[in-house]
């Protein structure tokens, strides 16, 4: 694979520059739905790629701040408090807060992604090179100076592609997941929101379903190595869909069921997933099944009669819902034909999101085991065919 060398952050960039942050006293300076450029904040670097941003600046902001504008290929570092040292990759035309440093590589030295994804590697290095007790903080002179291994660039672009390649991948299923989540939510608008109620009833939600409430173990029987069942006591873990499982106990009181939606009932109150597979709630979570094993037609049905989220809350420093008045939760409940129906039609589709969540989970577990090998010479890839991984856009 050719000789590895130790550089300086700074040889390998052409360009190292901090953003700036439009005054908040003037809303003219963020675009609110309008036209305006992707703003990165540094909130939005959890070490990946940025193709879109939650917020844009508008002209006139860039012009009363010392916000530029930056071309894609850009590395980006999160510089001050708990974000310090998290990194991401400028996949369109944005300008930056003040918060954020950024690489601009230099093109005969060392590729932008390759670049990204061995800053990636080492964000435990990164981060701990802060410069500030009290509270973690980066500058740009300590980002310079940060020291990377890098091969020759054909190989660095080899790297950088494979890596690419399944980071590709990770998006394709996260669209797909998008529309297919899209649909389902415009089925059932179509089908019982924007249908006159002929012959529906509004009932409490225990008429048609069950409901368990999670109950918590002693601490004894709590672990990390993945011994008894996964084991939530509220929504720190939840994904998009399916949540993760970083806990897990030997003497579950109360489980939830593959399949059951489990519904948040701490702060914040509402908060929805399915459980992927058995395992154990504590006290800040429920887990719901209809009767008729409707799953599909539940997860909808429940965003809808929750709304906003603690919007059931009845707790005074922190909103909370016991059983009663989750059972007493009114739901509006069509004739079971209508059900049937609907769930034929909407099961297969939160079955492939399921699937396509799992897809998702076992590709980030291959990049996260190989990225450390990759960036560091450990795993030498010059025989693999990177084409076989390239992606097809959904249809």
């Amino acid at each position: 694979m050719g000789e590895w060398r130790l550089a300086l952050v700074e040889d390998l960039c052409r360009r190292v520059t901090s953003g700036g942050t439009p005054a908040r006293s003037h809303p003219e300076y963020f675009a609110d739905g309008g036209p305006g450029h992707s703003w990165v904040k540094s909130s939005e670097l959890r070490d990946g790629r940025i193709r879109r941003t939650e917020e844009k600046i508008t002209d006139l902001g860039l012009e009363n701040s010392a916000a530029k504008l930056l071309d894609p290929g850009a590395v980006l570092v999160a510089m001050y408090g708990a974000t310090a040292g998290r990194v991401g990759f400028l996949l369109t035309e944005a300008a930056l807060n003040q918060a954020i440093c950024a690489l601009v590589p230099d093109a005969d030295r060392a590729d932008p992604a390759f670049l990204f994804y061995a800053l990636r590697a080492q964000y435990e290095t990164l981060s701990s090179s802060t410069a500030g007790a009290a509270q973690q903080n980066l500058n740009a002179g300590t980002i310079k100076a940060f020291s990377i291994l890098v091969p020759e660039l054909r190989t660095q672009r080899r790297i950088a592609a494979l890596l690419s390649a399944l980071d590709d991948l990770i998006e394709l299923n996260e669209r797909r997941i998008e529309l297919l989540e899209d649909l389902a939510r415009s089925l059932y608008r179509e089908w019982f929101a924007h249908v006159p109620p002929v012959g529906w009833k509004e009932v409490p939600l225990s008429t048609v379903a069950r409901i368990t409430m999670g109950q918590a173990p002693k601490s004894e029987f709590y672990n990390d190595t993945g011994f008894g069942l996964p084991f939530h006591q509220g929504v720190a873990d939840f994904g998009n869909l399916l949540p993760l499982h970083a806990k897990f106990c030997t003497a579950a009181i109360r489980t939830a069921e593959p399949l059951d939606v489990l519904c948040s009932v701490r702060a914040p109150v509402g908060r929805l997933n399915i459980a992927d597979q058995l395992l154990g709630i504590g006290r800040g979570l429920s887990a719901i099944r209809r009767t008729d094993r409707a799953q599909a037609f539940l997860l909808l049905q429940l965003r809808q009669a929750l709304g906003e989220v603690d919007s059931i809350g009845g707790g005074t420093i922190y909103k909370a819902v016991g059983k009663a008045e989750l059972a007493d939760l009114p739901i509006l409940e069509p004739e079971p034909e209508l059900v049937t129906a609907f769930e034929q039609i909407a099961w297969p589709m939160l079955d492939f999101r399921i699937e396509l969540t799992r897809q998702i989970r076992q590709l980030e577990a291959a990049r996260d085991l190989l990225l450390p090998r990759l960036v560091t010479g450990q795993l030498d890839i010059s025989d693999i065919d990177l084409g076989v991984l390239t992606p097809a856009d959904p249809e």
